[in-house]
């Protein structure tokens, strides 16, 4: 039987040193296939087009979630009228394309950066992708490929901070099998920039000052402000959000409001809850807050702890509380 195959895969030509066992399978084989009942061999002639494209400087945050676009490039070809095959035989010509890639997330190939895939994400008007079989007699096929195709990078896992350069080189081929390679699309460049902080100190004690239970008068009633300070060292560009965990006070839905350790129970002072504040608002529980984008350096975020009346009676007792304040950068 003779028969024209149609071929479009996907190839990822970084270095060998940097392919890794998690990397092993960078090449995808889309299956398509030509059927004639004929042995005449069509004759395929055209002229071969490289698209090349550039995902430019990125900063990632270290905590952006996973399955994330990172960056987007798109992709020209100016050449419309890619291939002629001819034939003087009824042909059967599949152009269809079917997709299987085993990835953390799918469509998305590593790359030599770790934690950064790259995938295809559309094409228009093109060979990729088509629906069923096209029969050609005694005619010409025309193959049309992407006027313009769009990449992105996908974060796939942890992305350790620092600046990576995107390895170039082909990243994906149309293919006829008596003409060759019609199409070809090449990484030009590409940098990801990795940000995150770390904390300069992970436990902080704020001790408040006593209080006489006959200075808080009514509910809402505040006392005894004092400030304490979250330090951080961070890489330029980095977001620093933060999120206040702990305990709502059970006598009060105001904002940033903490129940008591040990509340209800005998030496516990009662009526009362200790409130955490950031720039004189109230810090509101599980509520991720963008605090700043980084410069890079040391940085200093200063908080408020205070007394806070929850119900018209405050017994005497002692009043402490414990929370977290969760950092992320995304």
């Amino acid at each position: 039987m003779n028969e024209i195959i149609m071929n479009s895969l996907i190839k990822h030509l970084f270095p060998q040193s940097a392919i890794t066992k998690n990397m092993a399978i960078m090449l995808v084989v889309f299956s398509a296939a030509l059927l004639t009942p004929h042995t005449t061999l069509a004759a395929c002639t055209g002229t071969a087009s490289n698209s090349y494209f550039d995902f430019g400087s990125t900063i990632v945050q270290r905590d952006l979630p996973v399955g994330s676009v990172i960056a987007t490039a798109k992709a020209l070809n100016t050449v419309s009228n890619i291939i002629s095959c001819t034939t003087v035989t009824p042909t059967m010509v599949n152009k269809g394309a079917l997709f299987s890639i085993q990835s953390p997330i799918a469509g998305a190939y590593n790359t030599n950066i770790p934690g950064v895939g790259i995938n295809f994400v559309a094409s228009a008007p093109g060979w990729l992708p088509s629906a069923g079989p096209t029969i050609m007699s005694g005619g010409r096929m025309d193959g049309y490929l992407m006027a313009a195709s769009l990449y992105q990078l996908i974060k796939t896992g942890p992305i350790p901070s620092g600046v990576y350069n995107l390895d170039s080189g082909l990243f994906l081929t149309h293919s006829v099998n008596t003409f060759g390679d019609a199409f070809r699309a090449n990484i030009s460049s590409g940098t990801v920039t990795s940000v995150a902080c770390s904390l300069n100190n992970n436990a902080i004690n704020v001790p408040l000052d006593d209080v006489m239970a006959a200075s808080l008068t009514a509910v809402g009633s505040v006392a005894k402000p004092k400030t304490f300070d979250m330090g951080l060292t961070c890489d330029a560009g980095a977001k620093v959000n933060v999120q206040m965990n702990g305990t709502q006070n059970t006598n009060s839905s105001v904002a940033g409001v903490l129940q008591l350790t040990n509340a209800g129970s005998p030496g516990v002072a009662k009526g009362v809850g200790v409130q955490i504040l950031y720039n004189g608002s109230p810090l509101a529980l599980n509520n991720r807050l963008l605090l700043k984008t980084s410069a890079g350096g040391q940085e200093t975020f200063t908080f408020t702890a205070r007394y806070y009346q929850t119900q018209s009676v405050v017994t005497t007792g002692a009043a402490n509380t414990t929370m977290t304040l969760d950092v992320t950068y995304q």
